[in-house]
């Protein structure tokens, strides 16, 4: 609805400012006073497109998955990307970064993440897993934050589930492991140049029925899968049919009856799609918004103009329908017929019809008998006017049948007497131009067919140079790379021999070093030795000097002693 607004716009506010507007608005003058300010308001329009902007990625997966087209392995990267073209939306209307938070895209993720979580099944994952788009460098590199699904850990564990339900087996399952394993690395049979470049540029299945001999048990999971549909709304359509054939209102119809009903109305949809018909005539596209997704640009419309216009009675000019002889009913008299012996039947009978006719058409009043030369003459007319309408209404590549016909009417006018040589002549020259008009349009059918496969081929080729382009892009870029890596390994070989010079002479200085310290470590020795030694000279000496002081002292004290004597 809002995106019909959208497409109205401007019809919209035209009308609210329109003269008329303001009679109409008579009866509600409130109602009409808010639609116009409504309609006027260029905060309102730019919620519109807000609201569109992040709806339309939701609207769109919705819609693709609601087709009968092969989409099953493509739900889980439509999922992902339209909850980031809605965080897009979001953050580019609410001017934030990406770091910041967002109150409304987080209901709005939640929302998502609640519907997906109800909806998947491990089948997504398992399908997205078997899709070698997503293995591809091109697909890798739109995106930084894209990994590979044998990377991704709930891709993982839901394709380990599948394979488990799948293969009740541990031998088969262990073989089906190792085939994906091959597969996803690109691996023993997978790692073919044309296999690996087919990833991102070839449909999944078609790379699957090319490239996948190599993993046969795989190979069978991925064509059934790739194959799926995501959801059952074709076969809603289909018996939303049964419904309308089988009712009580309409008809008394068995089940069975209206099974088969609803079994031939499908096959008839599907087969007329491949009738020119169905993009050409009156009928073209009938079961338009049935599986295909944007046929109508979302919104319903006449696919084919009326065949006739109602403002212009003057080009309604009516068309013949009825091509009969209608004869007169004026009184008529039969003359006798002579005999033609070598007329055919069909042919006998048309000329009497015609002539019968002519003659029917003669007045009363002129009811003479022809002479023998007039009918021969009438005859011969007839004939030779029955020859020209065979043949401009004979088909070109006929021309053998147009030749069978002017032998036979030829023989007709001789028996006649009516030898038209210049008729003869034209005829066979129209019938020889056909036949060269019919032999030249076959030639160019085959120049067709030449140019068709001349554009193939040269297809191929601008295929084959932008392949070469590539390729040579990337040998230049291996190259370079090369190069880079050749000179990093010669500076490393130098930087290598520089430090094992170093090294040498560091093990020459350490050579030395340990010499010296060998011999320093014995005169060290030698020096502790006599340090002890003359450590115990100096205590022995000490002791004597203590004995000597104490010696002293108590001669002294004696001394002392004898003076202190002899005083008394």
């Amino acid at each position: 609805m809002l995106k019909r607004f959208k497409q109205l716009k401007k019809g919209l506010q035209e009308m609210v400012i329109s003269d008329q507007w303001s009679s109409y608005k008579e009866d509600d003058v409130a109602k009409a006073k808010f639609v116009k300010d409504t309609l006027l308001d260029d905060k309102w329009w730019d919620k519109v497109d807000y609201i569109l902007s992040f709806t339309s990625p939701i609207y769109d997966v919705l819609r693709r998955t609601d087709t009968e087209a092969s989409s099953l392995h493509l739900v889980y990267e439509m999922w992902d990307s339209m909850i980031e073209k809605v965080k897009n939306a979001i953050y580019q209307y609410e001017r934030k970064e990406e770091s910041e938070g967002s109150t409304f895209y987080e209901v709005v993720h939640s929302i998502l993440i609640d519907r997906w979580t109800k909806s998947s099944t491990p089948l997504h994952c398992l399908a997205h897993s078997l899709n070698p788009r997503y293995y591809s460098h091109e697909w890798l590199s739109e995106d930084s934050n894209r990994v590979p699904p044998h990377q991704d850990l709930e891709l993982t564990r839901e394709r380990l589930k599948c394979f488990k339900r799948f293969f009740l087996d541990m031998d088969v399952r262990r073989k089906v492991n190792i085939e994906f394993a091959n597969f996803s690395d690109g691996r023993e049979g997978f790692d073919d140049l044309n296999s690996l470049n087919d990833r991102g540029q070839m449909d999944p299945k078609a790379w699957w029925l090319v490239h996948g001999i190599n993993a046969p048990i795989l190979q069978k999971v991925a064509l059934k899968l790739l194959a799926q549909p995501c959801s059952s709304s074709c076969c809603e359509r289909n018996w939303s049919t049964y419904s309308f054939i089988h009712s009580l209102k309409r008809n008394k119809m068995a089940p069975h009856r209206a099974e088969d009903l609803v079994f031939v109305h499908s096959n008839l949809r599907l087969l007329s799609r491949n009738t020119p018909q169905y993009h050409q005539e009156e009928t073209k596209m009938w079961d338009v918004a049935g599986d295909d997704f944007g046929s109508l640009n979302d919104c319903g419309r006449l696919l084919f103009s009326p065949p006739q216009s109602l403002k212009s009675p003057s080009s309604q000019t009516p068309q013949s329908i009825f091509c009969c002889v209608f004869p007169s009913f004026n009184p008529i008299d039969v003359p006798k017929q002579p005999s033609i012996t070598n007329v055919p039947c069909a042919e006998h009978n048309q000329l009497d019809v015609i002539r019968l006719s002519q003659q029917s058409q003669l007045s009363s009043s002129e009811r003479k008998l022809m002479s023998r030369a007039q009918r021969q003459r009438q005859l011969a007319f007839a004939a030779q006017k029955q020859l020209l309408n065979d043949l401009e209404t004979s088909k070109p590549h006929e021309h053998e049948s147009m030749k069978e016909a002017a032998q036979d009417t030829f023989a007709i006018l001789n028996n006649l007497g009516a030898n038209d040589t210049q008729f003869f002549e034209h005829v066979l020259d129209f019938i020889k131009l056909t036949s060269s008009v019919v032999q030249m349009t076959k030639s160019i059918e085959c120049l067709e067919e030449d140019n068709k496969r001349l554009e193939d081929e040269n297809a191929k080729l601008a295929h084959i140079r932008d392949l070469y382009a590539k390729t040579e892009d990337q040998f230049q870029a291996s190259d370079q790379r090369r190069q880079l890596l050749s000179k990093e390994i010669s500076d490393f070989e130098a930087m290598l021999v520089e430090k094992r010079n170093q090294l040498k002479s560091c093990e020459l200085e350490t050579s030395n070093m340990r010499i010296e310290l060998g011999g320093l470590r014995r005169t060290m020795l030698e020096a502790d030795t006599a340090l002890k030694a003359r450590m115990k000279q100096a205590e022995i000496a000490g002791k004597l000097r203590k004995e000597r002081e104490a010696k002293q002292i108590a001669a002294k004290t004696a001394l002392e002693k004898a003076r202190l004597k002899s005083e008394y």
